[in-house]
């Protein structure tokens, strides 16, 4: 299934999951009931936009995370959102080791725990492998997910897999948006709803891109999507 949806958009596609699938792979089974069916219909179409947005939470943690502490596995990092930590490890050229940041040729390996990037951020659990393509401004990033989850408002969203993450920052007036593209030739997503229930996906094709606008005093204006990709069912509701 193909998606270029957004926000409340996504909810227009509460098609069965007959209409899902780029090619095969498993559905519900028949004692699926409708409710169910329908919901994890809802649930798949938002999916995109919320995985680049778990993705580009991930790596805001991560750079908060170098930017507050040295390198160790062995002692955490206190994340800078006020609560939870941090393990990571990196390698890369000697020069811009120290310096706090995620630069060019640099690799981190990132265990966290609970980590927030800013008071009122998404908190994240789990392991990430990160290679900084270009940093630290306009950062591009390949990364490798292993159980690296991000509690969202309405869902927490599971990456298991390859990506990219490219993000730019630019102003228009007193306006300051900042784009991530996602992208990836395959992950496993696990969406688990705030009302309970977990729907597990294969991502593949993806290339989305999420924009965050904010005034210059830090005011939340609005966001946008677009972008696309094919989804298929592999577990589609389970408890």
């Amino acid at each position: 299934m193909s998606t270029r949806l957004c926000g409340l958009f996504a909810l227009a596609l509460l098609a069965g999951l007959a209409a899902c699938g780029g090619g095969g792979g498993n559905s519900t089974s028949s004692s699926s009931t409708k409710s169910t069916a329908q919901s994890v219909s809802a649930n798949g179409a938002v999916l995109p936009n919320d995985s680049t947005e778990a993705a580009s939470v991930a790596v805001a943690a991560a750079k908060a995370a170098v930017a507050a502490g040295p390198a160790s596995l062995t002692v955490p990092v206190s994340c800078p959102g006020g609560s939870g930590t941090a393990r990571y490890t990196v390698t890369g050229p000697p020069a811009t080791l120290a310096n706090g940041a995620l630069d060019t040729g640099e690799t981190f390996s990132i265990t966290f725990t609970d980590c927030k990037s800013a008071v009122g951020a998404a908190p994240v659990n789990g392991t990430m492998t990160l290679l900084v393509n270009n940093g630290p401004a306009n950062l591009a990033v390949t990364t490798s997910a292993t159980n690296l989850s991000v509690t969202l408002p309405l869902r927490t969203v599971t990456l298991n897999g390859s990506s990219a993450l490219t993000q730019t920052v630019t102003t228009s007036g007193s306006d300051v948006t900042t784009s991530n593209r996602w992208t990836s030739t395959g992950i496993h997503v696990d969406s688990r709803r705030s009302t309970g229930g977990t729907s597990r996906y294969d991502l593949s094709k993806v290339d989305y891109t999420r924009n965050n606008i904010v005034a210059v005093n830090g005011t939340p204006v609005g966001s946008s999507c677009e972008g696309h990709s094919t989804l298929d069912a592999q577990l589609a509701f389970f408890s």
